[in-house]
């Protein structure tokens, strides 16, 4: 690792790209394309590319750039069909590296960007394969379902909470409305 890879990590349930402005043992330094300083450790290190940007250009084109980057890999992530990705994938084994999903999803050669991409679409879904540092899990045909099912309910319990708090509005307004069907299990 060396200062002007462009990595990414992620901070606060979001990917962030970062610049590595420099390296002090386990510790980066970067500039955020959130215009912060940070240090982090390796070790959170989601993908990394050896890409050239100079640590010395004035702070602002660096940022810049950086939020091009991280735009352009979310635009790449939203092209990604996983669900497609997993179907093709059955049978085949049950860890994969990221660089050989991107090579099966857009034709080549790969860029990091494609490489990134890959790791933000794993890291948005959830549901076909689990998120690893240095490869993705395929999840089984009854993990798919454990999670949906999961899901499902969870939905249903966020529906029930917002009817529930709607009807409780209309209660304290002195505008009671027919009572929730869920009523009895809030």
């Amino acid at each position: 690792m060396e200062p002007g890879w462009v990595i990414e990590f992620i901070e606060g349930q979001k990917f962030l790209s970062a610049l590595v402005t420099r390296v002090k043992g386990t510790k980066l330094l970067v500039l955020s394309e959130t215009d912060r300083e940070m240090s982090i450790s390796s070790g959170r290190i989601m993908h990394q590319a050896n890409v050239g940007l100079s640590p010395g250009r004035p702070r602002a084109d660096l940022v810049r750039t950086l939020r091009e980057i991280s735009d352009r890999r979310s635009a790449l992530a939203g092209e990604v069909n996983l669900e497609e990705l997993w179907e093709l994938l059955e049978g085949e084994g049950e860890e994969f590296g990221y660089d050989f999903l991107a090579e099966l999803v857009w034709t080549a050669p790969v860029s990091p960007d494609h490489v990134a991409a890959m790791v933000r679409a794993v890291f948005g879904d959830g549901l076909f394969f689990k998120l690893r540092t240095e490869a993705a899990v395929r999840h089984s045909a009854e993990k798919v379902e454990q999670v949906t099912l999961a899901r499902a309910r969870e939905e249903e319990r966020e529906r029930e909470l917002a009817e529930g708090s709607a009807w409780l509005a209309q209660v304290w307004a002195d505008e009671p409305d027919e009572e929730p069907t869920s009523r009895d299990r809030m």
